[in-house]
């Protein structure tokens, strides 16, 4: 992006974060891009309680003791039922933002409020995930070396996804939810 162009994008912005008034109308984008970042959350909330409860009975039925201890099920229940607490919180959050009725600059606060909050979860919960594989990968590498490798692959490849894939789509959909027009 050259200098010139940059300028004026910000002389919008602070033209339209002046305004007090309902004048500068919400992009439909926004609505929109509100709506896919609630079904992502309701998405990531739905899938964290289907597993917390599958590794629940898991845990109750004891499937499997020697290689994922009965510890680590009862990490990886807790640790899945909270970050489906998580999402649920956000998609609250979320669902409380009426983009169509905000002033332009109160909209930018709510949604980088909760673009903040959703990057403190998400890395909260990727250390949550750290500490579950390293104790995870451990023992997998002294009772079954070959699911200990296909773990690992299955790792790299789900930081690769997450990285490239996941995270700029969250970033362009809160991009879009506070865009405004003139």
């Amino acid at each position: 992006m050259e200098l010139d162009e940059l300028k004026n994008r910000m002389a919008t912005l602070e033209k339209v974060l002046d305004k007090s008034s309902s004048s500068a109308q919400i992009n439909v984008k926004s609505e929109t891009a509100q709506t896919k970042i609630l079904k992502k959350y309701r998405d990531a909330s739905v899938s964290a309680g289907v597993i917390a409860v599958m590794f629940a009975v898991w845990w109750i039925l004891n499937v499997e003791p020697e290689a994922f201890p009965t510890y680590l099920k009862a990490f990886l229940v807790i640790y899945l039922s909270l970050s489906c607490l998580w999402y649920i919180f956000l998609y609250s959050r979320l669902k409380r933002v009426n983009v169509a009725q905000m002033v332009p600059s109160q909209l930018c606060k709510e949604v980088t409020s909760i673009k903040i909050m959703t990057i403190t979860g998400e890395v909260v919960l990727c250390v949550g995930v750290m500490v579950f594989m390293s104790l995870f990968l451990i023992n997998l590498l002294t009772v079954k070396p070959f699911a200990f490798w296909w773990c690992c692959a299955t790792l790299v490849g789900a930081v690769v996804w997450g990285v490239w894939y996941i995270w700029p789509q969250y970033l362009k959909l809160f991009r879009d939810m506070s865009s405004v027009d003139e």
